[in-house]
């Protein structure tokens, strides 16, 4: 299309609603030209077809209507306000994907009944109860209300998408290929349903290839090649324009040199209401979001029989295998235990115990964020708070590990002459399933940061064993080459503490098992920050706008003050995790290594003592340059890996 020829919608002031896209130019990440110059309207009650060849950029364009890509220049309206001004729950526009992003472990009524807790916060359960009765009864899945989503077909799953979108009552509806994958039966069958939907004043916009599904719409909105639109206008009309006959013939013309065989024909004027935003309903806490959604959770964790008895075997079978091949006796206090170094045999214990428990809170928990990568998105954009969000999961994930932490503890520690009282609670066996569980949830948080940070489950899955073996690696071993800070480099492993935990237990040391305690929380709540912070930036559609001036592309975008919050905690926790680990080096010997320090009591010696200012003066300048070393390479990896995630999600 000549990069000339723009159009600007006419609007005539009435009441009727439409929407409006004016003028829309969107780039990739790239640099490539996803849309140009594309505007169009459509009234309330009317069915629009987007069509075009592959490529052309109709996802884009449906995603654009929908604030889930930025603009580089244009604007969407409705009701003659511009919906980049408002949030997304506010905005009035449904998006129903091409790919299903339901749970399949719930029913159709559970699937509407969360949607409606979610989307509906203003409202009482009669009031929910009543929209998802008519919700039902729309897209005509009575019959269907109590089977499994799983157990659907994919015509009856594309239509519980839909009821999910329609809980939130809005006025626009987009739909990226919803006939995709359907027999003529069944898209005669959703066709007839969102043919109801237009009647009853819906304005609906559907993403399609299909000629059948183009000719049931009212209007049509071709785009060529390059993302610039070609027609638009009523669909009987569309060949008549091209001079084709055929669907294949009209994307071949399009795909093969649309740019000079025709100029698009300029949009026809469209009724719109005044200006007024879409009414705010009660904005639901993220409190309430959490219940709503650990509730969820919970029900989708626990549906599958099979998988509830993994998790009772898993443990079980972990703690047997320590309890009949690892040598007995090796959690003995030895009778000198107090000021002495942890004994190997009660290591190398605390090593494998570690190392069981890591694997349990990583391989239960790695893939629980990034597989649900598309339901979050559609969520986020109905207003759900990501910090409800990963709290839910924790809340399910975090008690979960710890029973089996505590399962696998308990049955392994049976032959290993545990103390009969620990270094802090009255019972040695207790204090090791304390520190155990937490140290499961540690590995939780780790692995729902990496979840959210990859792209895919399967490359979730490639970085576990990577990730349990740095665990291991780190838990019990001390660096052999002399370089500095890396020492400080196992603080950061949550391994590393579980097993200072048990040697603490072992010889006693109450001083060392807080400091392990502490330390193990303090990672868990960076681990969350961080977590937070890459789904919150993966799934805000930010504001984009782009000044091309002398050559060069100026971004600004709104930053949200929850990330400089949720920010903070985290630097709180890594700040906490240094003062933790760096404030028990000063009362250490003087000259023990770190790996030392971690083994010994760290009560100073006798002479020490009788000189309290003299030590303090001696330890605290190497101790003071070990935390700010540890605080600025924490907070770069922190922001390194944050960058990274960013990034990430960004990419296509």
């Amino acid at each position: 299309m000549p990069a000339d020829i723009r159009f600007t919608i006419p609007v005539q002031r009435t009441a009727r609603t439409a929407l409006v896209v004016d003028g829309l130019v969107a780039d990739a990440a790239n640099g490539a030209r996803l849309l140009d110059g594309v505007s169009f309207a459509v009234s309330t009650g009317s069915m629009l077809a987007i069509a075009g060849p592959t490529g052309a950029g109709k996802t884009s364009l449906a995603a654009a209507i929908t604030g889930a890509i930025p603009l580089t220049s244009g604007v969407v309206m409705i009701d003659g306000i511009d919906v980049s001004r408002l949030d997304s729950s506010r905005r009035g526009i449904g998006y129903v994907p091409q790919e299903d992003d339901l749970h399949g472990e719930l029913t159709v009524r559970q699937t509407l009944d969360y949607a409606a807790e979610l989307r509906l916060p203003g409202c009482d359960a009669a009031e929910r109860q009543a929209c998802v009765d008519r919700v039902l009864a729309d897209v005509r899945l009575q019959p269907q209300s109590g089977t499994t989503v799983a157990s659907l077909s994919v015509g009856q799953r594309k239509r519980v998408g839909i009821a999910s979108e329609l809980i939130s009552r809005p006025d626009v509806l987009v739909l990226d290929e919803p006939t995709s994958s359907l027999d003529p039966g069944y898209e005669a069958t959703v066709m007839a349903t969102l043919r109801g939907l237009a009647e009853r004043g819906k304005c609906i916009i559907v993403v399609t290839h299909s000629q059948q599904v183009i000719a049931a719409c009212d209007q049509v909105a071709v785009l060529a090649t390059g993302g610039g639109l070609a027609y638009f206008g009523v669909t009987s009309g569309m060949h008549d324009y091209f001079g084709t006959s055929s669907a294949a013939e009209l994307f071949t013309l399009l795909d093969e040199g649309a740019d000079s065989l025709f100029i698009p024909k300029p949009p026809e004027p469209v009724r719109c209401m005044s200006g007024r935003p879409r009414a705010r309903g009660a904005k639901r806490s993220s409190l309430a979001q959490l219940r709503t959604l650990t509730r969820r959770y919970a029900r989708i964790t626990f549906a599958d029989r099979r998988r509830t008895t993994l998790f009772a075997v898993q443990a079980l079978a972990l703690g047997v295998l320590l309890l009949a091949f690892v040598t007995p006796d090796g959690l003995r206090r030895p009778q000198d235990a107090l000021g002495q170094t942890i004994p190997l045999s009660a290591t190398g214990m605390a090593v494998l115990l570690t190392t069981c428990v890591t694997w349990l809170g990583m391989s239960n928990s790695i893939r629980e964020i990034v597989k649900e990568r598309r339901i979050l998105a559609r969520e986020r954009r109905a207003g759900l708070s990501a910090r409800a969000y990963v709290a839910s999961k924790l809340a399910v994930l975090g008690p979960l590990v710890a029973v089996q932490a505590a399962v696998v503890a308990a049955i392994s520690v049976q032959r290993q002459m545990l103390p009969g009282s620990g270094a802090v609670l009255p019972f040695g066996v207790v204090e090791i399933v304390v520190a155990m569980s937490l140290g499961g949830i540690c590995a939780v948080t780790l692995a729902m940061f990496v979840s959210a940070v990859v792209r895919t489950a399967d490359k979730a899955l490639a970085v576990l064993p990577m990730i349990v073996v740095v665990e291991f690696v780190l838990s019990g071993l001390s660096p052999s080459v002399q370089v500095p800070g890396l020492p400080l480099l196992r603080d950061l492993a949550a391994s590393r503490w579980s097993v200072q935990a048990i040697g603490a237990t072992v010889t006693g040391s109450s001083h060392d098992w807080w400091q392990a305690v502490g330390a193990m929380a303090a990672l868990s709540v960076v681990a969350v920050v961080g977590t937070f912070l890459a789904v919150h930036r993966s799934l805000q559609a930010r504001t984009v706008r782009r000044t091309r001036s002398a050559g060069s592309v100026h971004l600004s975008s709104r930053f949200n003050p929850e990330m400089v919050r949720l920010g903070r905690v985290g630097a709180t926790g890594l700040a906490a995790l240094a003062l933790i680990v760096t404030g028990a080096r000063v009362m250490s010997p003087a000259g023990a290594s770190p790996s030392q320090a971690a083994s010994q009591t760290s009560a100073p010696t006798s002479e020490q003592a009788a000189h309290p200012v003299e030590f303090v003066a001696e330890n605290v300048p190497g101790v003071v340059g070990e935390m700010f070393w540890l605080l600025r390479a924490g907070t770069t990896v922190g922001i390194d890996v944050t960058t990274a995630a960013y990034v990430a999600s960004e990419l296509p």
